[in-house]
């Protein structure tokens, strides 16, 4: 509330600050599996790995008109995701670990609206702005399926 004195027939208010709180941002996303939880976040050197790999920048993944990507590229993305967290894990551990992950509910568009865009959240793909319009989008996906 802001302090307001009369001085020399001048009214001066003091107002406080408005404090304005920021969010923190998320430092991992999670995919669990089996009761285990995996650590997933890209660092530059596996994005530049993976950009190597798929002949042009990570964001044209996410530009299909009208499908998710190849099952093969969000797995190859997940598992260069849990390398500098989850040593020694192989791409077909991942391969395993998504069958896994199947077996217990799970699907591929799931997986994509889940762990993978909870990847390229947290690895730093999107403005923070961006990031809140995306995560609503994807609460309304997922309790669609």
């Amino acid at each position: 509330m802001p302090n307001t004195v009369l001085m020399d027939d001048e009214l001066i208010t003091n107002e406080e600050p408005e404090v304005v709180e920021k969010t923190k941002k998320v430092p991992f996303a999670y995919w669990v599996v089996n009761g285990n939880e995996y650590k997933l976040k890209l660092k530059t050197k596996e994005i530049t790995k993976i950009e190597q790999r798929l002949g042009g920048n990570m964001l044209s993944v996410l530009n299909t008109k009208d499908s998710i990507p190849p099952i093969a590229t969000m797995l190859y993305i997940t598992h260069a995701a849990m390398q500098p967290w989850h040593h020694g894990v192989t791409l077909q551990d991942v391969y395993d670990l998504f069958d896994k992950y199947c077996d217990e509910g799970g699907s591929q568009l799931a997986f994509f609206a889940g762990p993978l865009m909870d990847i390229y959240t947290v690895s730093g793909f999107f403005t923070e702005n961006q990031n809140s319009e995306m995560e609503q989008n994807l609460k309304e996906a997922k309790a669609s399926f």
